[in-house]
């Protein structure tokens, strides 16, 4: 309402004001025409933010709302804390961040979600349950890749999903040695080509081993 001194509806105020509030998101910024000193519209807010105001303007004359509190939407999508290189069998962390339509974490969500990865060999297969929209825990994979990526898709409820950065997975240290296959018949003294890999434990290939065997 426009008001004068004395709290008294402006009816004679038909322009319109600037709207801004403290998150820098509110839509729409600007209020069509007054109405007998009144305008009713519905505003949208996309940040989650406690003690909002908003702030209405013309003119010189400004006056602010009542604080509020803005909470994050439903779960839209969820993002996946940046990985870097791992080693096959190591255990790392992931963290994953249940987010709204806007980014805001969604702090109600504490359910949980389905972890796959590239190579298929992701350990646990399923998080813990999230804690105000966040969960942090270790993950295991077992097979070499190059530009591996994980993805996490809620385990019920919803089709809501997120995938991380791609990050390689490197061999482990030395395990085994793998002979390739050689045919059953041999003849004696005839010499006859052989295989041998150097392997993992999870028969990764050991690119870096330089050394012989006896």
């Amino acid at each position: 309402k426009a008001e004068d001194s004395f709290g008294n509806t402006v009816t004679g105020f038909t322009n319109s004001a600037t709207l801004s509030d403290n998150t820098g998101t509110i839509s729409p910024t600007t209020t069509t025409a007054f109405t007998s000193g009144q305008w009713s519209g519905n505003i949208s807010i996309t940040k989650k933010q406690k003690d909002v105001r908003i702030t209405a303007t013309s003119s010189s004359i400004s006056s602010q709302s009542n604080q509020f509190n803005v909470q994050a939407g439903n779960v839209d999508h969820f993002v996946v804390g940046n990985i870097t290189s791992q080693t096959a069998g190591i255990p790392f962390l992931v963290e994953v961040t249940a987010k709204d339509l806007y980014n805001n974490q969604v702090d109600q969500f504490e359910e949980t979600v389905n972890l796959s990865d590239l190579t298929g060999t992701i350990a646990p297969a399923v998080s813990d349950s999230f804690a105000m929209g966040y969960w942090a825990g270790n993950v295991t994979v077992t097979q070499v890749r190059t530009n591996n990526i994980i993805t996490v898709q809620r385990t019920a409820n919803g089709t809501q999903s997120g995938t991380s950065n791609g990050f390689n997975v490197i061999h482990n240290n030395l395990d085994h040695f793998a002979f390739g296959s050689i045919p059953t018949t041999q003849t004696a003294g005839a010499q006859f080509g052989i295989t041998i890999t150097a392997r993992d434990a999870y028969d990764n290939n050991v690119t870096n081993f330089t050394g012989t065997a006896s």
